[in-house]
């Protein structure tokens, strides 16, 4: 049983030791043809980058102190709401009075009443007519 075993792995084997000219199994296949670049129609998710250095990174935004007409701290934005198609903020959610995010409350106001601008290297968020007294009196924003 030994020897029968014994034989039928070495016809098994024999053939790959034969084939002198097989490619070593490290070897890497060869790179797939270059492929040219999708035309517009073909990509959906292409970005016009030059208008994109005119916008402003949400990041920079949300968080971002709120100031009126006078310069004076109203609020600070709390999330920006996008509509239903996910394509343009429409409401803006400011956080307006208390202490470190402690008795605060907060109030949304329409995106385009606000006047975002680049300051340096942050960005500089006003609502001209607004108050912390006109804030406060708004009623509480509150998330589903």
């Amino acid at each position: 049983m030994k020897k029968t075993t014994a034989a039928l792995l070495t016809l098994m084997v024999s053939p790959a030791f034969a084939q002198g000219s097989a490619p070593p199994a490290t070897q890497t296949p060869a790179p797939a043809p270059v492929q040219s670049m999708p035309t517009k129609e073909d990509a959906p998710l292409a970005v016009d980058t030059v208008r994109m250095r005119q916008g402003y990174r949400v990041g920079r935004i949300v968080g971002a102190a709120v100031h009126n007409g006078q310069n004076q701290q109203v609020g600070t934005i709390d999330d920006l709401l996008l509509n239903e198609n996910g394509d343009q903020v429409v409401v803006a959610v400011i956080s307006v009075g208390g202490f470190l995010g402690i008795g605060n409350k907060l109030v949304a106001v329409p995106y385009k009443e606000l006047q975002v601008e680049r300051k340096n290297d942050s960005v500089n968020v006003v609502l001209p007519n607004a108050s912390k007294d006109v804030l406060t009196g708004m009623p509480t924003f509150k998330y589903n």
